[in-house]
């Protein structure tokens, strides 16, 4: 037979075989309830989005990581235990020696950045929450571990708090305004909100003189019909200190597991504390944390105590 037909005839029998099922669409992502006209006021949304943080109390992903300063982004894993616990562990080529170990528990944060560079020895840097708000280093850097729990948008809108909204907000979305506590600080925080689907698309956070002191971007948002719950799978997040370079973190999230998290709390939530690294106390520091010397930091090589 000419070639012509013989392919035409493979073709045919290939594609009656069931080889279709190869240019088959994806099947389609399942969506979160809607809002409808009447349910868009201040009590529903709010009502939603506290719902949505109750359905997700830990997270355990795969990520990858980009941030100015590095030179490349890096790979790992994060665990998740909400409101404020998080261990966020990454690196070249996914090698976490080589990368970084950032971590939260209920009392204090930590960044422990495991490559010495010209300079920059290898140390970790720590501070209780509520300490490390009301330090030189905290009105500088006003940056917490938690604030990237809370860029996935498991937020809660306190009663004791003061909201208002929803408003219209840019691109047609829903905001609300707040008046918070950040750890005992003073903060106006903006929330958009997807008119229709309910989930968070951004967060911004204010001082009191109106100055904007960080943002975060949610996007691809996917929803557990098992979990009923919706989280992000793409976040931005960025910091603007009174001083220095501002601050941008993106975190792209695979294999995404919900309340699926089967740790030792004592060991995952635990400040790591090798004999060879210094614990450097944020809450102490009077000037620039970039730059480690010894006459500008308190080093705790035994913190044990607050640690827990």
């Amino acid at each position: 037979m000419p070639r012509t037909v013989i392919t035409i005839l493979i073709c045919v029998s290939v594609l009656n075989s069931g080889c279709r099922s190869l240019f088959k669409l994806k099947e389609p992502q399942p969506l979160p309830p809607v809002f409808t006209k009447e349910e868009i006021d201040l009590s529903n949304v709010i009502a939603s989005i506290n719902r949505n943080t109750d359905n997700v109390r830990q997270i355990e992903s795969d990520v990858r990581i980009s941030m100015n300063g590095l030179p490349s982004a890096i790979s790992g894993t994060m665990l998740l235990e909400s409101p404020s616990r998080l261990r966020l562990q990454a690196g070249l080529l996914g090698i976490t020696d080589l990368g970084v170990d950032i971590g939260s528990n209920d009392e204090l944060f930590w960044i422990w950045n495991k490559t010495n560079l010209p300079g920059k020895p290898a140390s970790i840097l720590y501070a209780q929450h509520d300490q490390f708000a009301q330090s030189a280093a905290g009105q500088q850097m006003r940056l917490q571990p938690k604030w990237i729990i809370q860029a996935f948008g498991l937020i809660t809108f306190d009663s004791t708090d003061t909201h208002e909204g929803p408003f219209a907000g840019p691109n047609n979305l829903l905001k609300i305004r707040s008046q918070v506590l950040s750890d005992g600080q003073p903060m106006t925080r903006d929330v958009l909100i997807h008119p229709k689907y309910g989930w968070i698309e951004r967060i911004a956070l204010y001082d009191p003189s109106g100055r904007l002191v960080a943002y975060a971007d949610a996007k691809n948002h996917r929803y557990d019909e098992k979990q009923q719950a919706t989280l992000p799978q793409y976040i931005e997040l960025f910091v603007f200190p009174e001083s220095g370079e501002k601050l941008e973190l993106t975190i792209q999230v695979k294999r995404l597991k919900i309340n699926q998290l089967y740790v030792d709390p004592d060991k995952t939530w635990l400040m790591p504390q090798p004999s060879d690294v210094p614990l450097i106390d944020l809450a102490r520091v009077s000037h620039n944390p970039s730059m480690p010397q010894d006459t500008r930091y308190s080093v705790h090589a035994s913190a044990n105590s607050t640690l827990r």
